[in-house]
């Protein structure tokens, strides 16, 4: 793992895949770096890859004009919601596919991806009645045992779940909350079954890069378990920002979160401040 900065990053790589909480935004606006960065480097391929499980129209509409990211810099712009979507019409036989045309769906949602529920054509029912689960995204909050109970119940009837986004927190207003990805490992707990879309799964890098450019490809993300295992999945470089990385795992001392990141299995190639550009 070496130690760098953005700078070094650009004159290194072409292509780009950018996570987008903790790296270009901290949910409730971009960072004062943000957009001149990206500018410095639009001359490169970017490519912006998210967990959300919105659509691109919910993501660009309800996300990303709201913290005035200049997505126009982006040439290509990947969410797991949109992924979803792909997995579905591409073919019909694969499991996703037979599972979402069971068409009745236990949906675990904050009521923002509506527009990927009305193009799935699958309606909400009641746990009990369901014939899957589909786990999109959660409203905040720190207790969910209600739901807990819920998916329990569903994991002893075998009733699969798919979940578009792997992350297990988000940050709102600098509280940590559970995100959809802790009900999915928790199913995964209980003995259901889950199939995730999203990073770090190669189902939402499809068709991203060709093979032959992979060596000049770097993703950079503030999660060793998502954006870093998704890149080496991938077979391309990795770069995780320090103090996305901090901040989301909820830790103070800069020592602490060094040491955190070498102890762990997943080893960035770089580990970066942010993504400044000086």
């Amino acid at each position: 793992m070496k130690k760098t900065d953005m700078n070094y990053l650009s004159k290194k790589y072409r292509f780009f895949l950018f996570d987008q909480w903790g790296v270009l935004h901290n949910g409730n606006k971009i960072f004062k770096y943000t957009n001149n960065s990206l500018k410095r480097i639009k001359d490169k391929k970017l490519i912006l890859i998210s967990n959300t499980s919105q659509t691109l129209v919910e993501f660009k509409t309800q996300t990303l004009k709201k913290i005035n990211l200049k997505f126009s810099y982006f040439d290509k712009i990947i969410t797991a919601g949109e992924t979803l979507l792909k997995i579905t019409r591409n073919s019909k036989k694969n499991i996703i596919s037979r599972i979402i045309l069971r068409k009745k769906a236990f949906i675990i949602s904050n009521e923002m991806e509506q527009d990927l529920v009305n193009k799935l054509k699958v309606e909400n029912f009641d746990y009990t009645k369901c014939k899957f689960i589909l786990s999109l995204s959660l409203k905040p909050r720190k207790n969910h045992k209600n739901l807990l109970k819920k998916i329990k119940y569903l994991s002893k009837k075998k009733i699969p779940m798919i979940c578009t986004n792997p992350d297990l927190y988000n940050i709102k207003n600098n509280k940590r909350y559970y995100q959809i990805g802790y009900i999915a490992k928790k199913y995964s707990d209980f003995g259901g079954k889950v199939h995730f879309i999203g990073k770090p799964n190669l189902n939402i890098f499809k068709n991203i890069i060709k093979n032959k450019d992979k060596k000049f490809a770097v993703i950079i993300g503030d999660n060793l378990n998502t954006d870093v295992l998704g890149g080496k999945n991938y077979g391309i470089s990795t770069a995780l920002v320090f103090d996305g990385f901090k901040k989301l795992n909820k830790i103070k001392s800069k020592t602490l979160v060094n040491k955190v990141i070498s102890n762990n299995k997943i080893k960035p190639n770089y580990l970066i401040k942010n993504i400044s550009i000086s």
